[in-house]
């Protein structure tokens, strides 16, 4: 608070000594006397200076009061001295009063080099022991050489930039085989059937192209590593193969070093005598396996209201709901709740708050409804009701009964608990308070969520049964029943609009039928599905036929497979051919390489089906000079109904708000996303379909990497979408724009696209790449002094191995080659002979809450191990509270200083006497003496943490005391300070409140109370002024009379004199 003057006060300064220097003794006075400098011209009387001390005698008054306005000044200001005192104590205690305050700790690292660390403050105490193992690498390509950077056009072409996403080259997680189980990592051992012996590690391996870049790349050994999942005699499943190259007769051998469980885990520990070592299936579905992993990450749609499958049978007909929302579906199933875990069934016990308590046998209870018909149907003051928001589904009850709170501090609360069984917790409702609302109880999430949807639906009265399928990959769909048949169809919201998770799911086909497998729903090792590529619209499997240079020619049947790799392997496995499938160089599409040496023609044709045709590779290839067919970019969909907006642009997500489309009819259609429940790109295209139903259509674009806008209005104006408000919403969904000449849609394609024209150099096309949209940065660098020293390098803005790019150069011969890996931070934690570390990753250099409430820097790698110590940091708690000590003893210190009275000199303070310091005093006195309440009785005043008044009632804080008794007790000591309302920091927070609050804190009415004593003071000098300057003028008035009827004697004197002189001259 201020406790200065207020601008309305009038203040008056005392007097000069001298009450003759008014500056009106010297005043000019015009009259019949004439000119006067204060003395009577005829009188000779200095009547200025008479005026002027009888006045004075009139102003001793008015000084007395002025002299009064002085000292309440003084005052004032001494309270605002007082009051800046205290509200250092405010701020010194405020740091006191967070429970952050209580921990604050300190992280050291055993080599700053390698490792760093900032500790936060829910950091925990210990020893931690990293190996820093690798630094995050943005992934950078590099062209071939230039003989010039700005003089020679490149070519005519077109560069096409796009996210990891698009790659149909992948690395499959290691911590997402054996259904979610991962890979223990460690050391393995190959022995060659040479005899020759090989140790792999495999601690920092992240992926199986990983693993088997590390077996191959191996010194000592001669054995190939590859990923197959095709069925070729020698074993089934997604497996990984040991092949030997060394020729020898002895067996083929790996194993795990220091009784590790990596090659076990990854399936190819064993023995074999032959030259090939198939390992075990890697890839299957679990009950736990998140529904957004199937289909390549694009998950399964679910729509949020109405059925999304429609089970029929010979025997009767059910429909299933995925959404989630257990609000819609009451009838749920309580075996279906807690993902599987059911509800453990038995008594509950209620207390409502007007004291009444009842019990509620819930043991017979079936579905949800049954336990809210159980409780609501009780006899007690309660309502059961299940509550979906933001996504989770809970059961809620809350108290009817209407109790009175008498004490505010401790109102009435409603109690439920268990008396047998499980049933309040495993529902999330055993506690007590205002209302009870339990925990997340269902939602379909994973893929047994899903099984348990089919088999728990209300109408499923043994119709159906749905199971993983044995080989792991997919959904067994079976009608129960003599001669039971069901066909499965896609349910409808209550718009119409129909569910897209029958095709998801794999159920398209499932008509008429006993039992159904669904295709793979999860792709193979280091492959995608082939449902995933062409946008999401697949390859029409058949047979191809292959025809070499040679002229030699192999039908293959691709009919079985289900990935890329399965046509690949298909392909090279067949061996009539010279011809040979792999990744092409950008990752995102198939090359066939002729190694026959013919000079024929490369023929790929379909003989049924469109596969060769879908692949990009059906064609007669004349070229003599080049081998290799180009299937061209499969379009790998990375984008689905489910993508959630947070994952977006890298992470940033969408700035949801306001954008327009005008239609080519030129109707105008404002979209709104930030008023909606918007989740996924799925939310984002029915909003846009619901509010523009008859001109637009919007949808996942045929390439499956954005939003179409398709405008149906037939209008002859342009179609265009434009950002409101200053606002990016549609700049972030990649829709912002104008629709090209002569088309109806915008494609919101998160590729990039960059035209190169005949003119371009590398200069020039480093700069169009720079100014595009591509999370890439172009420089030209000069890299020798050959020929052809300059380079074009495109290096990913993302770090890790997210930022990884896809990039094809259509009709240009840059020659791209890979400059640098996309590459993450890695880095083990702890580990024993026993236990393998704990791998860690992150997509930049810097890892936090590896260890709680910490943050890791990492320096540089090595194989060094580096401890993280962890430790309380007492030296900022002692330092804070040092700081508080301080600013209460300057308090005391000013109030001290200003109530001071001397009894020799009787020199007194301003606020001497004054009664609201007194009590300022008081109060701070027993704010530092006070019984305090920490929860531990030994803990129960400032003294037992070291803080203790002493000589004048200064504090003194005993540091040693206060660690001791920290150390002792962390949690009673924060309670000490920092406990809502009777702690030391509320208590003082409370009492320095009322003190200096504005306006009605004690202060602030002391000041106000002293400013209308000057007002009243005031007024009453301005009053007494008036009257003296009347009485003064009076005065003055009286003076000029005289002078003027003494002028007036003096003339008829002078007058007399004149006549008697003249008198008597005549006479003589």
């Amino acid at each position: 608070m201020s406790l200065a003057p207020k601008p309305a006060d009038k203040l008056h300064s005392v007097p000069d000594e001298e009450p003759g220097l008014h500056g009106r003794g010297n005043t000019e006075t015009t009259g019949m006397s004439g000119i006067s400098t204060g003395v009577g011209l005829i009188s000779g009387i200095n009547f200025a200076d008479l005026i002027d001390r009888l006045i004075a005698v009139e102003q001793r008054p008015v000084q007395d009061l002025q002299s009064r306005v002085s000292e309440l000044d003084t005052q004032r200001t001494a309270f605002v001295e007082l009051s800046a005192k205290l509200l250092a104590i405010k701020n010194a205690a405020l740091t006191f009063a967070r429970p952050s305050f209580f921990r604050q700790f300190n992280a050291a690292s055993s080599n700053d080099n390698i490792l760093q660390a900032v500790a936060g403050e829910t950091a925990v105490p210990g020893n931690y022991t990293f190996r820093v193992r690798s630094l995050v690498a943005s992934h950078a390509l590099i062209s071939r050489g230039f003989a010039d950077r700005d003089r020679t056009p490149v070519g005519t072409g077109t560069i096409v930039i796009d996210a990891a996403g698009s790659l149909v080259r992948r690395g499959t997680d290691l911590d997402s085989l054996r259904g979610g189980a991962g890979v223990r990592r460690g050391v393995i051992s190959i022995t060659d059937r040479s005899g020759a012996e090989a140790h792999i590690d495999l601690t920092t391996a992240l992926t199986v192209q990983d693993v088997l870049d590390a077996i191959n790349q191996a010194t000592g050994i001669r054995v190939r590593a590859f990923a197959t999942g095709v069925d070729d005699g020698h074993g089934t499943g997604d497996r990984i193969v040991i092949e030997d190259l060394s020729g020898g007769s002895g067996p083929l051998i790996v194993g795990d070093v220091g009784g590790g469980f990596t090659a076990q885990d990854l399936g190819i520990a064993g023995t074999v005598s032959g030259s090939r070592l198939d390992g075990t299936d890697l890839v299957r579905l679990a009950d736990t396996t998140p529904l957004s992993m199937l289909n390549d990450g694009n998950g399964v749609g679910r729509l949020r209201n109405g059925s999304d499958l429609v089970f029929t049978t010979d025997l009767g007909e059910f429909s299933v709901s995925l959404s989630g929302n257990l609000a819609l579906q009451t009838q749920t199933d309580l075996r279906a709740l807690n993902h599987g875990g059911g509800v453990r069934l038995g008594v509950i016990r209620i207390t409502t708050k007007d004291g009444n308590t009842g019990e509620v046998d819930l043991t017979g209870a079936r579905t949800v409804q049954d336990v809210l018909d159980a409780i609501n149907n009780a006899g007690l003051s309660v309502r059961a009701t299940v509550v979906t928001s933001s996504g989770e589904s809970f059961l809620q009850v809350s108290d009817t009964s209407n109790a009175p709170t008498i004490d505010p501090d401790n109102p009435p609360l409603l109690k439920i608990e268990d008396v047998s069984g499980f049933a309040a917790a495993d529902l999330g409702l055993a506690g007590e308070g205002d209302v009870l609302a339990g925990r997340n109880v269902y939602g379909i999430e994973t893929v047994g969520d899903v099984i348990r949807a089919i088999n728990f639906a209300p109408d499923n009265t043994g119709l159906v049964e749905a199971s993983i399928s044995p080989d792991g990959n997919g959904l067994v769909i079976r009608a129960l029943g003599l001669g039971n048949t069901v066909t499965v169809t896609a349910g409808t919201d209550t718009s119409g609009q129909a569910s897209t998770a029958i095709d998801d799911l794999g159920l398209t086909g499932a008509q008429n039928v006993t039992t159904f497998r669904t295709r793979n729903l999860l792709a193979g090792l280091n492959t995608v599905l082939l449902r995933s590529l062409r946008g999401g619209s697949g390859i029409g499997l058949g047979v191809i036929r292959l025809t070499d240079r040679s002229g030699t020619t192999s039908t293959i049947d691709l009919t079985s497979a289900q990935t890329l790799q399965d046509v690949i392997d298909l392909i090279n496995q067949d061996g009539t051919t010279a011809l040979r499938a792999s990744i092409n160089e950008a990752g995102t599409g198939l090359v066939l390489r002729d190694d026959s040496g013919g000079l024929g023609a490369i023929v790929v044709e379909d003989v049924s089906g469109s596969a060769a045709a879908d692949l990009g590779l059906a064609g007669i290839h004349t070229d003599p000079t080049d081998n290799t067919v180009r299937g061209g970019n499969l379009q790998m969909q990375y984008l689905s109904r489910q993508t959630r907006i947070e994952d977006l642009n890298d992470g940033r997500g969408v700035a949801l708000g306001t954008f327009q489309i005008t239609d080519s009819a030129g109707n105008v259609h404002v979209i709104d996303l930030s008023t909606a429940r918007i989740e996924t790109l799925g939310d984002v295209i029915d909003t846009i379909n619901r509010r523009t139903p008859d001109t637009l259509t919007a949808r996942i674009n045929d390439t499956g990497d954005g939003i179409l806008i398709e405008d149906t209005s037939g209008g002859s104006g342009t179609l265009s979408i434009e950002d409101r408000d200053g606002g990016r919403t549609a700049q972030d969904l990649r829709i912002a724009g104008t629709a090209r000449e002569g088309e109806t849609v915008i494609d919101g394609s998160f590729e990039t696209r960059i035209e190169i024209g005949a003119s371009d150099t590398l200069d020039e096309i480093a700069r169009k790449i720079n100014d595009s949209a591509a999370p890439v940065s172009a420089s030209v660098i000069q890299g020798g002094e050959g020929l052809t020293p300059f380079s074009l390098t495109l290096t990913s803005q993302r770090s890790g191995r997210r930022g990884e790019l896809a990039v094809e150069t259509p009709g240009l011969d840059l020659g791209l080659t890979t400059l640098t890996k996309a590459q993450d931070a890695v880095l083990t934690i702890g580990g024993t002979t026993d236990t393998p570390p704990r791998l860690v990753t992150s997509s930049n250099n810097t890892v936090e809450d590896v260890i709680p409430g910490v943050t890791l820097d990492l320096q540089n790698a090595g194989d060094e191990p580096v401890t993280i110590s962890v430790t309380q940091d007492l030296d900022g708690i002692v330092e804070g509270i040092q700081t508080f000590v301080d600013a209460y003893n300057e308090a005391l210190d000013t109030i001290d200083q200003s109530t001071r009275f001397n009894s020799e000199t009787f020199e007194r303070g301003p606020l001497f006497g004054d009664p609201t310091v007194n009590l300022i005093r008081t109060r701070l006195v027993r704010l530092a003496s006070r019984a305090l309440d920490s929860g531990d009785p030994a803990v129960a005043h400032l003294f037992d943490v070291g803080l203790r008044l002493r000589e004048g009632n200064r504090l003194q804080f005993d540091e040693e005391k206060f660690r001791e008794a920290y150390q002792a007790s962390p949690d009673a000591v924060q309670e000490l300070f920092t406990r809502e309302d009777t702690g030391f920091s509320a208590v003082l927070q409370d009492t320095l409140d009322e003190m200096t609050r504005n306006f009605d804190g004690l202060l602030a009415r002391k000041d106000s109370q002293l400013a209308d004593q000057q007002k009243l003071l005031n007024e009453r000098i301005d009053a007494m002024n008036v009257l003296i300057e009347a009485k003064r003028s009076r005065l003055e008035a009286q003076f000029v009379a005289l002078e003027s009827a003494l002028a007036g004697l003096q003339a008829q004197q002078n007058a007399l004199n004149t006549l008697a002189q003249l008198s008597g001259g005549q006479g003589g």
